[in-house]
């Protein structure tokens, strides 16, 4: 994260939200998969197998329903705005 903030100061005309989306959205991803991963291990490695596939199958569903309905609201507050194309 570091070196990201770093070279993005660096660049002459790095745009602001650059941080914040590469660094939080982008490297925050990788955590936030690494945590998943290793509930889903500790679960099953400890003998909850039942419980350790359905939360991986849960978190896996609700992680794709979560970005189906952020794609779905943000076309629709982007089709509600005067001078915007259907997509």
């Amino acid at each position: 994260m570091g070196m990201l903030m770093a070279a993005l100061h660096g660049l002459p005309r790095a745009p602001v939200w650059g941080g914040p989306v590469l660094g939080s959205g982008g490297l925050g991803g990788f955590t936030t998969f690494s945590t998943f991963a290793t509930g889903t291990q500790r679960l099953i490695g400890h003998g909850h197998v039942t419980t350790g596939l359905l939360y991986a199958v849960a978190t896996v569903a609700g992680a794709l329903a979560a970005c189906g309905g952020g794609r779905a609201l943000t076309a629709r507050l982007l089709l509600d705005r005067p001078g915007m194309p259907p997509s």
